[in-house]
Parts: C-alpha cells; structure tokens; sequence
C-alpha cells in the first residue's frame, strides 16, 4: 500500500510538473504584419522601374498562406507621405485574398506618389501583441524618398533593440531599389 501511494504521488507530481512545462514550451502565437508598397513604381513608373506588382502581389500571397491558421495578419498598404490607407486586419483562418487584392490594386492605379516608408513602419508599431511573437516584413522596390532610408533604419535599429521575439525584414524586390 504503501508503495502504491508512493507511485500515485509520484504520477502526481509528473503530471502536475507536465501542466508548467507545456506552456514554457508551447509555442507562442504569431503576428505577422506587412508592410506591403502601392506606389505607381511597382507597376514600372514611367519606364524607370520594372514591373514587379503581380509578383510581388503573388509572393504576399503565398506568403500569407504559409502563415498557421492561429496567427494574426496585417497588411499595411503604403503609398505618400499625405496618404496611407487603414490597414488591412484578419485571422489566417479566414484569408481572403480577392478582397485584399482589390483594395491593393485600387492604390496602386492611384495618382503617383513618393515612397514614404516612415509612416507605415509607425502605424505597424502600434499592431504590436505585447504576447506574440511578432514579425514585420516591409516589402519595396525603392528607398523612402520623403524623409530619407536612413532615417527608416534608425527606426528599424530602434524598435529591434527594444522588442524581444519580435523580428524585422526590410525586403528591396529589386536591384533597383540598391542602386537608388
């Protein structure tokens, strides 16, 4: 008898044990926001930039449904300095990209704009889940030509030595963008 209760606390403890460490080692919800250039150089303004949208559309795309079905997705269109659009919020599970596409055309068919990066990365700052892991990805063919790239890298320098398990990627799509 007494060796049965000695088991039975010995169960016990190992499932209590068992109970902690599940959420030490559970993996933490993702937040993965976007922010995704509609300005009139990524359809190849005017000759000088080649024509990367519905490559850069499709690789959002195939990103996105990477993504698992628990992680929350924001794509954060940007355009000028005077106008940037609400951003766009779902849940994986319930992707629509048609209705995402739409709107995304909608401002790249737009009057031409600069590229005005600044803004955007701030509006993705606030969309922050102090309990996800979050992950920024700023997809461009071009340097923000407002205020200047280094001044979006001194944001991006900052915001990364200030947020743990939370991840940056500053994605140029083209050459073009290096050589500017």
């Amino acid at each position: 008898m007494k060796n049965y209760r000695r088991e039975m606390l010995r169960i016990v403890m190992l499932l209590f044990s068992l109970c902690f460490m599940t959420n030490v080692f559970a993996q933490r919800e993702r937040n993965d926001i976007y922010l995704f250039d509609c300005t009139k150089s990524m359809k190849g303004y005017q000759g000088r930039t080649p024509d990367i949208w519905n490559e850069s559309c499709n690789y959002l795309k195939n990103d996105i449904t990477t993504r698992e079905n628990g992680s929350t997705i924001t794509v954060v269109p940007f355009t000028g300095e005077k106008y940037n659009p609400a951003p766009i919020t779902f849940q994986r599970s319930s992707f629509d990209w048609n209705k995402i596409k739409a709107e995304l055309d909608k401002l790249v068919d737009g009057n031409p704009t600069n590229n005005e990066m600044r803004s955007s990365w701030d509006l993705g700052v606030k969309l922050l889940y102090n309990k996800k892991d979050n992950y920024f990805f700023l997809l461009t063919d071009g340097d923000d030509n407002c205020k200047g790239t280094d001044e979006l890298c001194k944001r991006i320098r900052n915001w990364c030595s200030l947020n743990n398990r939370s991840y940056a990627y500053y994605v140029m799509l083209t050459s073009h963008a290096r050589n500017n």
